[in-house]
């Protein structure tokens, strides 16, 4: 798209804006205070608009990576209590009782 007007090259402006109604405005941009023209609703230059993205697409890629190693050290919890299951119905099977002879187990009170 042809810029209509020459002032939409700045590195903050919202070139694509210059064709709505209300997208021909000289606006300040509440994070780096540089003038910008976009829309008269925005409130932000496409610089720290797109560096606003970046850093929201980071924060998510770390949630995303700490929700992956608390799903693990959950399926690995699973695996011990079944460990421990299967320790309990051995110790049954030898002992011949069916309540659990660990003294001090940690997971006695669950079977």
């Amino acid at each position: 798209m042809k810029p209509k007007y020459e002032w939409f090259h700045g590195a903050g402006g919202w070139i694509e804006d210059q064709e709505l109604e209300n997208g021909n405005y000289q606006r300040e941009c509440h994070e780096c205070k540089e003038a910008f023209h976009g829309h008269k609703g925005r409130s932000m230059c496409k610089t720290c608009a797109y560096a606003l993205l970046e850093k929201r697409i980071e924060r998510l890629k770390d949630v995303r990576a700490e929700l992956r190693l608390k799903r693990d050290h959950l399926q690995n919890a699973e695996n011990i209590i079944v460990m421990y299951q299967e320790l309990h119905e051995a110790i049954r099977e030898l002992t011949g009782s069916d309540e659990c002879t660990c003294s001090g187990c940690i997971v006695a009170c669950l079977f």
